[in-house]
């Protein structure tokens, strides 16, 4: 269930990727950029497949 907006104002409380790439606020944002949503996606899939692995490495 999504939090109401705006976002909780408290100090350390961020809304989850997931809440943000629905966002319609965040759609215009990317298409101004010439990005969209699975663009992001990419990225963080790209990002989590080449540095997840490391830091279970080091956790285990």
């Amino acid at each position: 269930m999504p939090r109401p907006y705006p976002f909780p104002a408290e100090a350390g409380i961020e809304p989850c990727l997931t809440e943000l790439l629905n966002d319609p606020l965040m759609h215009k944002l990317l298409a101004r950029d010439g990005l969209k949503v699975v663009d992001v996606i990419d990225v963080v899939r790209a990002w989590q497949k080449k540095r997840l692995p490391a830091m279970v490495a080091v956790a285990a």
